[in-house]
């Protein structure tokens, strides 16, 4: 009966008993005995070491989504997966299904190379990493030759090569291959998101100013004769420039934070 009026309260970040003068009072006026006092001190260090765990998971998850998305991006900060970035953003369309077979690639992956981690001998874990990859890659590139023939001619080669992405192979060796399988997935998921919304910006631009069109719908002004196309957006020299000007956009905002925080 007394259990749950015995619990800790918690007030911000710090564990504050409740009724503490309760554990020299209660044996004296109900004969409680001393055992049962003791499971009522247990049970309050265990809701405080709960609590304490939650909350550290939960800043290292919200690290992991600053890291992928933002601080530690994989195509503005550490300038991995170049080739497909070039190659597949110049419709968004085509971004948008390529970005979705990679998040699906990378963070099962990186989960699945987690689960296997105590389990897959050290001399033989990137053969190992690279089988993984692979399994859920061919999974994308059957089921888009199966009901999506078009697009999939559209990427060509492109998705094969998501088995050597440096970002794919990257996080499963560094984080994935040392971390439980909950964070991997976390860090996986949101590496690829990152990478995702740099390719999907790129492709924007590239599609908006080389066609005059936003998936594939034909926008104002753009797509009127007072706009000139510029057709080398949708070729690899725009691709190049697009690249270089977001990567300088978005590390001169994160150098401006970070001077900021300083």
């Amino acid at each position: 009966m007394w259990h749950g009026h015995l619990g800790c309260v918690f007030t911000g970040w710090k564990p504050v008993p409740r009724w503490g003068w309760l554990s020299r009072t209660i044996p004296k006026a109900f004969g409680f005995e001393a055992a049962t006092l003791q499971r009522l001190r247990a049970d309050e260090l265990a809701c405080y070491e709960a609590d304490v765990k939650m909350r550290v998971a939960g800043t290292e998850n919200k690290k992991l989504v600053v890291e992928g998305l933002w601080r530690n991006n994989p195509i503005f900060k550490q300038v991995l997966g170049i080739c497909s970035t070039l190659a597949v953003t110049n419709i968004v369309l085509n971004t948008m299904v390529m970005c979705a077979a990679l998040v699906f690639t990378l963070s099962l992956s990186a989960m699945t190379v987690s689960i296997l981690r105590n389990l897959t001998p050290r001399n033989i874990r990137m053969m190992v990493e690279t089988l993984i990859i692979a399994f859920y890659v061919i999974i994308v590139d059957v089921l888009l030759k199966a009901y999506w023939p078009e697009m999939s001619g559209n990427l060509g080669p492109y998705v094969g090569l998501v088995i050597t992405n440096c970002i794919v192979m990257g996080r499963c060796e560094a984080y994935a291959n040392a971390n439980p399988p909950g964070r991997a997935f976390v860090d996986g998921l949101f590496n690829a998101l990152g990478y995702s919304f740099i390719l999907l910006i790129i492709a924007t631009f590239r599609e908006l100013f080389g066609m005059g069109t936003f998936l594939g719908v034909s926008m104002p002004f753009f797509s009127g004769p007072y706009w000139d196309k510029w057709i080398i957006m949708v070729m690899p020299p725009g691709a190049f420039f697009m690249l270089a000007v977001v990567v300088w956009v978005f590390r001169t905002l994160q150098a401006e934070k970070e001077d900021k925080a300083q």
